[in-house]
């Protein structure tokens, strides 16, 4: 192999050292391979116990850089700034730079937080959050958010009414409590019924997770026919605020979208956006998204070609006035 690395000063390591990361008691046999491949076999087994910690760190600590080719990179100060499930601040590169940006009004003396999650995981329940936090950065979430009774983003649809919602107590086990009741008429489940519903959940998220890891269009593993059963299904099974009946939600945008049926992708991606503004308040790039495909979905509907970086046609010039400054709130939350 002729790839090089640049050298890290000892300052550097130092800091590095700061950040969080478990402290190892004793190397694993990888840490172990590479100190005797690279330095041999008479290495001290310390030098192994800092790479397992250098490693951790790097782990736990770093940023997303770029996805192609895939990327990661540490930042000092950043590195120390607190996770909330609903953060003040955002961050993005300009070139390599680190820059945080506030999302929304900050009063003096509050902390500082981002998010270590995916903005579109933050739209996901509280379990959801909780398991890619414990996976990828080893700790359990006990942020604001996380900490509330019932979960806000995982409503099922009544049982008694069939128009309300219920919910149920967070914690390791899901279970019905009268603050989760319908409000319409009252409707409290029975842990069977808790628990079948819970079952049925799982079912779909197991399969949007499927659709999240296809490439290409949404008409590659959708029909129309599927399209139009899915929606009358998750009406049934859940209510407006659940996660995952947003999440089907985009993928029927797609779905219609690639299939020239503006319309009808138009009424979900209304949806998702007023989804996204009800649950993410405040600036956020997975916003920004939501309204740039409410604009390009409008004047798509309206006779207008919209391409990566153009819009073409003699459609409603009022209209595209109005898609415009839709265009530039989204740029805005950018």
């Amino acid at each position: 192999c002729n790839a090089s690395f640049p050298s890290v000063t000892m300052e550097q390591q130092q800091q590095l050292l700061m950040f969080y990361h478990p402290e190892p008691q004793v190397p694993s046999e990888d840490s172990l391979h590479i100190v005797h491949e690279f330095w041999g076999r008479n290495a001290a087994s310390s030098l192994a116990l800092k790479l397992e910690s250098l490693l951790a760190v790097w782990l736990l600590n770093c940023f997303e850089h770029s996805e192609e080719p895939v990327g990661f990179s540490t930042f000092f100060l950043p590195a120390f700034i607190s996770h909330d499930c609903r953060p003040n601040c955002m961050w993005h590169y300009e070139g390599d730079c680190f820059t945080l940006r506030a999302r929304r009004n900050i009063p003096v003396g509050e902390e500082i937080t981002v998010s270590y999650l995916a903005e579109e995981s933050l739209l996901e329940s509280i379990a959801s959050r909780r398991s890619q936090l414990e996976a990828t950065k080893h700790f359990l979430c006990n942020c604001s958010t996380c900490r509330v009774a019932l979960d806000p983003v995982r409503g099922f649809r009544c049982l008694g009414c069939q128009k309300g919602e219920i919910f149920f107590e967070c914690g390791d086990t899901i279970k019905p409590c009268a603050l989760g009741a319908c409000r319409r008429c009252g409707f409290l489940a029975t842990a069977a019924q808790a628990n079948e519903l819970v079952l049925q959940e799982a079912k779909v998220e197991e399969l949007v997770q499927e659709w999240d890891r296809k490439e290409g269009s949404a008409a590659a593993y959708l029909t129309e026919e599927q399209a139009q059963r899915l929606e009358e299904n998750m009406s049934q099974l859940f209510s407006d605020k659940h996660w995952l009946r947003d999440r089907v939600a985009r993928h029927l945008v797609a779905y219609y979208e690639a299939a020239g049926d503006a319309k009808t992708a138009l009424s979900f991606a209304n949806r998702c956006s007023e989804f996204t503004a009800e649950v993410y308040p405040g600036f956020s790039a997975l916003q920004a998204w939501s309204m740039e495909t409410q604009g390009d979905l409008q004047l798509r509907l309206n006779g207008f070609q919209v391409g990566p970086d153009s819009v073409e046609g003699q459609g409603d010039l009022k209209l595209a006035e109005e898609v415009c400054a839709i265009y530039e709130s989204s740029t805005e939350a950018l």
